[in-house]
């Protein structure tokens, strides 16, 4: 029966791409490039979560390429997410911060909270990464401090505008307060840690979490680890 629904599962993501892939040639045959770069980047997502990573680049530069010498700035803020996500992954740091750096930097201009709050969580993973590669990165340490804590405030921010998607902000909050509990436990700094790990497991309280919610069982995960080291 698993084997089954994976098979499905398989068979529905290659309609997804073969459908994007059509897309993509007809917006190219129209030379309608808003399209063809909207077209490339969902191509590079389906390569993406699919691990494909370096097939994913391919695409992500084509949307890159397209929307940089057609299209108006906004359309970059997509680009550059993506081709940073997807640089981390492969663990190329100095070019995913480059580009994660350029998400944040235009989001800013734009006055866009929601890609703010996405960009500064980007950047705290990435200088989390850089520290578990290399132990002590007091620069690491501090930026990704700066950048989680960033997250954390618009991520409040977002969940009490009543304009926005609360669910989705609420979990984006409960998230920071993982991000923020995981690097202060990889600091030996275990009741910092604790601290916020509680006030994140508080918040899924007051709300209503579902306790097998994939956000409260990291923070309820970590929450653990961070007993055990003590």
């Amino acid at each position: 029966m698993g084997r089954g629904g994976g098979g499905r599962w398989k068979k529905e993501e290659e309609e997804e791409l073969k459908a994007a892939k059509r897309g993509y040639r007809e917006a190219v045959a129209e030379g309608n490039r808003e399209e063809e770069a909207r077209w490339a980047n969902g191509i590079g997502d389906i390569h993406k979560r699919r691990g494909e990573y370096v097939e994913a680049l391919r695409w992500l530069r084509i949307d890159y390429e397209v929307s940089v010498k057609y299209l108006p700035q906004r359309h970059l803020l997509p680009s550059f997410q993506s081709l940073g996500e997807v640089h981390l992954r492969l663990g190329n740091f100095s070019e995913a911060l480059t580009y994660q750096k350029k998400h944040l930097q235009l989001a800013k201009e734009a006055d866009d909270l929601v890609e703010q709050q996405r960009g500064s969580t980007q950047l705290g993973r990435t200088y989390y990464e850089i520290l578990l590669r290399s132990e002590n990165d007091h620069s690491a340490i501090r930026n990704a401090k700066k950048y989680f804590k960033s997250s954390m405030k618009l991520a409040r921010v977002l969940k009490e505008n009543p304009s926005s998607q609360k669910s989705l902000f609420l979990k984006e909050l409960i998230d920071a307060y993982n991000n923020m509990g995981m690097l202060e436990l990889e600091l030996d700094n275990y009741e910092e840690a604790e601290k916020l790990l509680v006030q994140g497991l508080k918040i899924c309280d007051e709300e209503e979490v579902h306790q097998y919610d994939d956000a409260r069982s990291r923070l309820q995960h970590n929450w653990q680890v961070q007993h055990r080291c003590r």
